[in-house]
């Protein structure tokens, strides 16, 4: 007689079938570009409940235990999924998901055995990444720089909780062991982390500046931790700026490119955004939330003024006055009859053409359109590879290269006007704003003269030089 469903051999069989499929999601999520990803740590599991054959997903945190000497025990925590059995998790489980609800509830643990402990790390760490003033700084971090903190600091705290659980005190760190120690993580992290090759060097950088900056902040506020402990460390140096351009020739495929593929279904989306990458030297994150809201439109002089907060939650006015751009824009904010299109938000919505999966029968493929949604950032830059290769042009080209580009035609163009360059890109610094005195004057001298590069000119200029 065949075996029934709920015999216990078929049943170990398929939890080690489930367990296989589970470390292949893992290995399918890291391979996928983006930042979402699943390391070692902290560490969960599924099984099976006997009599219901429902799967488990089995983690550890951590809880208060005056008896430990760590003063915290880990503990077997499970969630029950009820509506996926032994049969079906296929159809329904999401490993990402579940790793970041273990990662929420070990976060939750950990700030709730420490939140109120003035000696703790996680104690200091959560007060520097409150959404108050830095010293010497009247404004208060935006959110995207106090989750930068969060995503270091809590970094290094889990890999002490892993490693070093004796180093989870704050004064443990006012100390030359604690320099040493953090060498040997940031050490541990250029030559193991979910990238083959570890850490690279701008990120070993910002890793370091961040939690630097934490315990001089530190300092500050308790004047018996030593300050400059973790300054002026051996080995870590600040990478060298990446200084990659378009050379003349890779300008001109760019160019010829964008004019052979402007309607083509798989490249027509991209060409704008590339367009305005080219001639305004703006980052890929102002260029991708630019927001209709932010325009204002002179259609009589063609001219297109966006103003908006960037980098560092500076004020920045961009004037777009190159033809091909404003038409561009133009066709993407208002309808048929001109008027400004009130079913989006953002200029640049999400539209694109999707392959189909041969994997599943060539479904899922076709034309997506999300207008509640901008692009991401690492879907452009996904898209800005994909074109280098096409055109077998410098693959350490970025959407970076694309403000570089603006700089060094900007300054060929003015003759190197260095401050109407500067006022251009939004390099806002205390000495460009003393000479400039006021800035609302100064964005007014950026009228009556070209604001955008003329992509034209750039490639005649291109043809005098190689003669």
């Amino acid at each position: 007689m065949g075996q029934s469903n709920t015999h216990p051999k078929l049943i170990k069989t398929k939890l080690k079938n489930l367990r296989k499929w589970v470390a292949d999601e893992i290995k399918r999520v890291n391979r996928k570009r983006g930042l979402s990803k699943i390391s070692k740590s902290p560490k969960f599991s599924y099984k099976i409940d006997a009599r219901t054959h429902k799967i488990i997903l089995c983690y550890t945190i951590s809880v208060p235990d005056a008896t430990k000497k760590k003063g915290y025990k880990r503990v077997h925590r499970q969630k029950y999924h009820k509506h996926l059995t032994i049969e079906d998790y296929k159809l329904g489980l999401d490993v990402l998901e579940d790793y970041e609800y273990v990662i929420k509830e070990n976060d939750e643990a950990i700030s709730s055995l420490s939140s109120t402990d003035e000696r703790s790390l996680v104690f200091w760490i959560e007060k520097y990444c409150s959404p108050i003033p830095r010293r010497g700084l009247t404004d208060i971090p935006n959110e995207k720089t106090l989750q930068n903190y969060r995503l270091f600091l809590f970094d290094y705290h889990k890999w002490l909780e892993e490693y070093h659980p004796k180093f989870l005190s704050l004064w443990t760190h006012n100390s030359h062991e604690g320099v040493s120690l953090f060498i040997e993580y940031l050490t541990y992290k250029q030559t193991n982390s979910i990238k083959k090759n570890g850490w690279g060097n701008t990120t070993i950088n910002n890793s370091y500046r961040t939690i630097r900056a934490f315990f001089n902040w530190v300092s500050d506020k308790n004047h018996q931790f030593e300050r400059g402990l973790y300054s002026n460390l051996r080995g870590i140096d600040r990478p060298e700026p990446d200084k990659t351009s378009f050379s003349n020739n890779e300008i001109k495929k760019v160019l010829e490119f964008m004019d052979r593929y402007k309607e083509d279904k798989k490249w027509y989306w991209f060409i704008p955004m590339l367009r305005v990458l080219l001639v305004s030297g703006c980052r890929i994150s102002e260029m991708v939330n630019m927001k209709i809201n932010d325009l204002i439109l002179d259609k009589e002089n063609q001219l297109i003024k966006w103003e908006f907060y960037g980098k560092g939650n500076k004020r920045r006015v961009i004037y777009i006055d190159g033809e091909h751009t404003f038409n561009e824009i133009i066709s993407l904010i208002t309808n048929e009859d001109g008027t400004l299109r009130t079913d989006k938000e953002y200029v640049f919505h999400r539209q694109f053409f999707k392959s189909p999966n041969p994997n599943q029968d060539k479904m899922g493929g076709g034309f997506i359109e999300r207008f509640d949604l901008p692009y991401s950032i690492s879907g452009v830059q996904h898209k800005f590879r994909k074109m280098t290769k096409l055109l077998k042009i410098n693959q350490s080209l970025s959407p970076h290269s694309c403000r570089r580009f603006f700089c060094m035609e900007k300054l060929r163009e003015t003759n190197g006007d260095l401050n109407l360059v500067r006022l251009l890109l939004g390099h806002s610094s205390l000495k460009m704003v003393m000479e400039y005195h006021d800035t609302d004057k100064a964005h007014q001298t950026l009228i009556g003269q070209r604001n955008t590069l003329d992509l034209g000119k750039v490639l005649e200029r291109n043809e005098r030089g190689t003669i």
